[in-house]
């Protein structure tokens, strides 16, 4: 059930139940037991309310009035000026007030409003005490409340027929609680520390007596100007005025501040315990005569001044107000006033013989404006209070920047995972050359020439495996956990591509359907405004046809009026005539016969005279049927323009609901952005993981240009320690001058598919925004034709009520010459088009159609701002990708200072190269004198070797093809296990030739096995 509480010095009263609901009260006093005999006393009268506080003990309420009556101290009230005391029994006592009053019936509270104060702006209260207080109240029974301050209740309770908009006056014993609040939305809320009591001891000190004196005489206190007063009602009256002239004068210093509407006509509400019969008037007069922001319509006084505010809480509860409490508390920004309008012509308290009257203009500024125009003033401020909200908004974004930044950091595993995969593809190659060179070893392990070398392989071999099982078990525990990760994240992303791609088909579509009401609507505005012209020529026919019928009529009226006046005549003198035949018949018996023939005479006069007057009589009724004959004529043309009304209202009928159907789609529109947000903000994501890939790559790419200057190094000084060579050096040199130069346009083919697919994004972002902003601007040109084409329509229908005016004044002068029955008939005709035509003008009214335009082009205004910030966001984007071109183009440089690098070394490989050709022509001068076991064996190891170096030969001539597929790790992977075959033949044909007492080619065949287990181990990082 709802409740409204009403909590001030004067009581605190709930209302409760439906309708009006009942109010109940309790009185906020509070009086300690001293003597420690109080609660026995009161227990035996029953509704006793103790409570204790430390060791003292208070009685509450209805118990400390009664406490009172029997002896005890006298009370103390819980307030002071309106703000709950801050004694240390006040909260409890506040809480078991509370208790009593919503605990009386029982039922459960679903929703409650309950008064405060408000910013007192004259005196220092304690105010947030009391706020901790009431909330600490209601907090520990679970009870929703909302607080409103007594000023705005007051606008609740009396101004719903003002769709609660209007200036609310609570005037309590302490305080003055003032709210200005437009459609139910406080925009000014204050209190002064001055209320009844204050008016009383000022009124007091002005008469020189006792306060309790006038208290008395304010109970039976009525304002009147004109009555006979005393002192005290006298100064009773000007302590009232003064009370005003400050409220009035804080109001006007309050409205620099607030967001009060400029040029509003406003009605006003007067309750509170200190509200008094007559003081509206004076309200009204004091608030004309102030330069305020607004005037005063008509000032009404509550039939309960008392519990005003506690039904308005009621009312506030039950429409779930909110507590707005940046305008009623203190520390609160106001928000920028509305749009300034003209001033008003304020009302006027005046009278010419001292009675005090009361006049209101209706028109609240030069031209009139109308109360729609306000209306919509109104919501206009509204919405700008509404932009206070984009703080909220950007707290929102910045928690929205953390989730991207930990989105980022994620992503950056995932490439640490890419990193520990291609570390494993290099495990895997250095375990195969391990397996190869121990199956080589165990083959020469008989050789006491490699027994050192056998043990020392041994250990190494154990070290590498048992390093190469710990990264093992690393790599396969980070493996599985990035797995999930990514395929988690890939799936998401494809869920919000296709989601985005629906919602643009969507929204393609939806304005679509627009542009089609929009062109539906325009052809049923031009065949109004056909029909309209139509009407309107009809109207004027009307017009001239009744304007001759009103011309014969008057002609006729004219002639009838001049007949009657004639047969009165005759008349008269027939009169006469006879009463000078009954003088002469009494005076002249002798001469009958001489006056029978004089009035035989009269008679064939009179005959003549009566066949004069039928004859008239009979052109009378000719007239009137013709005249009956024109009104039926003007019965069937009224029928025509009544069907053809009825036409234009259900034009009217089909407008509404395309206009609804306007306003349905406008809202998809919007929603639609929403997504697009959405899904910008996940490219935004995109862009930056795709910064944080770059970076990766960067590093990367150092990482490996210093591993291959180390590795080159070490290359360097393997080949500076050979004495020896073989002309199939040079082969792998050219091999590992091919594959480098693969690796590196490999590199930059890379480099060339991320600019061109960053491009791609790019202009596809282009295209999308592009067309949302052309549709945007499609849609608010429809609809500013859509309100051009709505006002047109209201104009035509005032004029058609002009119109029909005219229609009913013309009517009305013909009653007089037309019969009864045909009067009366055309009568109820016009009454009836009359109410056809009220029915449609209430019908057009109802529709609003004004409020719903103006609701679509806030909603057209709201999608425009949206686009706007995509298209910010999206510049944004441009700016991210402007820069991570330059970082493209510094990792290509840097490449490219690399490359250079490579080639030098190529260039010192070429001069060793050199000295090996020379070493090899010593050797075959050596050759010559060894003898033909040595060289059997020689050959042998040399073929050996060859055959391997021309098998590493064919698989890189297969690598060199233009395929992606032959770059592979497949492929790499078999020429890595090809070479390092090669360099294990190597070893051991050079380990043999040394063994069998060639040391110089056993040398060379040891280097160049040497050489090519360094070369795939370059090849393979």
């Amino acid at each position: 059930m709802e409740y409204g509480l009403d909590i001030g010095p004067e009581g605190l009263r709930v209302a409760s139940g439906k309708g009006e609901g009942t109010v109940d009260s309790v009185p906020p006093f509070v009086v300690a037991d001293d003597e420690g005999a109080l609660e026995e006393q009161l227990d035996t009268s029953g509704g006793t309310v103790l409570i204790e506080e430390g060791e003292a003990t208070y009685a509450v309420g209805s118990a400390a009035i009664s406490a009172t009556t029997s002896g005890e101290g006298a009370p103390k009230s819980l307030f002071s000026n309106g703000v709950l005391t801050v004694d240390a029994y006040a909260e409890s006592a506040l809480a078991a007030l509370v208790d009593e009053l919503i605990d009386a019936d029982g039922n459960e509270v679903e929703r409650l409003c309950y008064t405060t104060p408000g910013r007192l702006v004259d005196v220092s209260e304690p105010t947030e005490a009391h706020r901790a207080a009431v909330d600490a109240a209601f907090t520990e029974r679970d009870i929703d409340a909302t607080p409103i301050s007594r000023g705005f209740a007051v606008v609740y309770d009396q101004l719903r027929d003002e769709n609660h908009t209007g200036l609310g006056l609570c005037l309590g014993t302490q305080t003055t609680s003032v709210t200005l609040a437009y459609y139910g939305v406080p925009a000014l809320a204050f209190s002064l520390a001055k209320g009844s009591d204050w008016v009383v001891d000022r009124a007091a000190t002005a008469c020189g007596v006792e306060p309790s004196h006038v208290a008395t005489v304010l109970e039976g206190f009525r304002l009147e100007p004109d009555a006979a007063t005393g002192d005290v009602e006298s100064a009773l009256a000007q302590a009232y005025d003064a009370l005003i002239g400050e409220i009035v004068d804080e109001i006007e210093a309050e409205a620099t501040e607030s967001d009060v509407q400029q040029g509003l006509g406003i009605s006003m509400a007067l309750a509170g315990e200190g509200a008094v019969e007559g003081l509206e008037y004076l309200l009204g007069g004091r608030f004309d005569a102030a330069p305020l922001p607004f005037s005063v319509r008509d000032v009404r006084l509550a039939d309960e001044p008392s519990e005003s505010a506690t039904r308005g809480a009621l009312a506030a509860a039950r429409d779930d107000v909110d507590s707005y409490e940046d305008i009623v508390w203190p520390g609160a920004d106001a928000d920028d006033a509305g749009d300034a309008a003209t001033t008003t012509q304020p009302t006027t308290l005046s009278g010419d013989d001292g009675q005090t009257t009361l006049s209101f203009d209706e028109s609240t500024g030069s031209g009139g404006r109308s109360e729609h125009e306000r209306a919509n003033d109104a919501i206009d401020q509204l919405f700008d209070r509404l932009a206070n909200r984009d703080e909220e908004i950007q707290t929102l974004e910045a928690d929205l920047e953390t989730a991207l930044e930990e989105l980022s950091a994620l992503e950056e595993r995932a490439a640490t995972a890419e990193s520990v995969g291609e570390l494993g593809d290099e495990l895997e190659t250095v375990r195969a050359d391990v397996r190869d060179l121990e199956a080589r070893s165990e083959t020469f392990a008989s050789a006491d020439s490699l027994a050192e070398f056998t043990a020392e392989t041994n250990d190494e071999l154990a070290s590498v495996s048992d390093t190469l099982e710990t990264l093992e078990a690393d790599f396969e525990a980070e493996h599985d956990s990035l797995s999930a990760t990514i395929e988690a994240l890939e799936g998401t992303l494809t869920d919000i591509e296709s989601a985005l791609e629906t919602d643009i088909e969507a929204l393609e579509t939806a304005l679509e359907t627009e542009r089609d009401s929009l062109e539906r609507v325009d052809e049923t505005v031009q065949t109004l405004e056909t029909r309209t012209a139509t009407l309107g020529d009809r109207l004027d026919e009307q017009d001239e046809e009744l304007a001759e019928v009103s011309a014969q009529l008057d002609n006729s009226l004219e002639q009838a009026t001049a007949e009657r006046e004639r047969l009165e005549d005759d008349l008269d003198a027939l009169t006469e005539a006879l009463e000078t035949t009954r003088d002469a018949l009494a005076d002249e018996l002798d001469s009958v016969d001489d006056r029978v023939e004089t009035l035989d005479d009269d008679l064939e006069t009179t005959a003549t005279m009566t066949e004069r007057l039928d004859e008239n009589q009979r052109a009378t009724d000719d007239r009137v049927e013709a005249v009956e004959n024109s009104v039926s004529a003007l019965e069937t043309d009224i029928e025509s323009v009544s069907a053809d009304v009825q036409t234009a209202s259900d034009e009217v009928d089909g407008i509404e609901a395309d206009v609804d159907t306007a306003v349905a789609d406008i809202e998809t529109v919007a929603a639609n952005v929403d997504t697009v947000e959405s899904t910008v903000e996940t490219l935004e994501t995109d862009v930056q993981a795709v910064t944080s890939e770059i970076e990766e790559v960067d590093s990367t790419i150092d990482e490996r240009v210093g591993g291959v200057e180390n590795r080159l190094e070490s290359l360097r000084e393997a080949i500076d320690e050979l004495e020896a060579g073989s002309v199939e050096a040079e082969r792998v040199e050219a091999d590992l001058t091919a594959r480098l130069d693969e690796l590196e346009a490999e590199f930059e083919n890379a480099l060339a598919d991320l600019e061109t697919a960053l491009d791609d994004r790019s202009d596809e972002f282009d295209a999308r925004f592009d067309s949302l902003e052309t549709d945007s601007n499609e849609i608010e040109t429809g609809l500013e034709t859509v309100s051009e084409t709505t006002a047109t329509l209201e104009s035509e229908v005032e004029e058609l009520d002009a119109v029909v005016r005219t229609l009913e004044e013309t009517t009305a002068s013909t009653d007089s010459t037309v019969s009864n029955e045909t009067v009366e008939a055309l009568e109820a005709e016009l009454e009836s088009l009359g109410t056809e035509l009220s029915s449609l003008q209430d019908a057009d009214a109802g529709t609003d159609h004004g409020a719903r335009i103006d609701g679509v082009e806030n909603t057209v205004v709201d999608v425009a701002d949206r686009v706007d910030r995509l298209e910010s966001r999206f510049g944004k984007l441009e700016e991210q990708t402007s820069s991570h071109d330059e970082r493209l183009e510094e990792t290509t440089a840097t490449v490219d200072d690399q490359g250079r690098r490579l080639a030098d070394q190529d260039s010192r490989i070429e001069a060793v190269m050199a000295n090996l050709e020379s070493l090899e022509d010593a050797d075959a001068e050596r050759e010559a004198n060894t003898g033909q076991t040595a060289a059997n064996d020689r050959d042998a190891a040399f073929e050996e070797l060859r055959d391997a170096l021309e098998e590493l030969r064919d698989q890189q001539e297969a690598q060199r093809q233009p395929s992606s597929e032959a770059r592979s790790d497949g492929a790499s992977g078999l020429v890595a296990s090809t070479a390092a075959g090669a360099g294990g033949a190597g070893l051991v044909a050079g380990g043999a030739l040394a063994a069998i007492g060639e040391p110089t080619v056993g040398g060379v065949a040891l280097a160049l096995g040497i050489v090519l287990l360094l070369a795939i181990a370059l090849l393979g990082r």
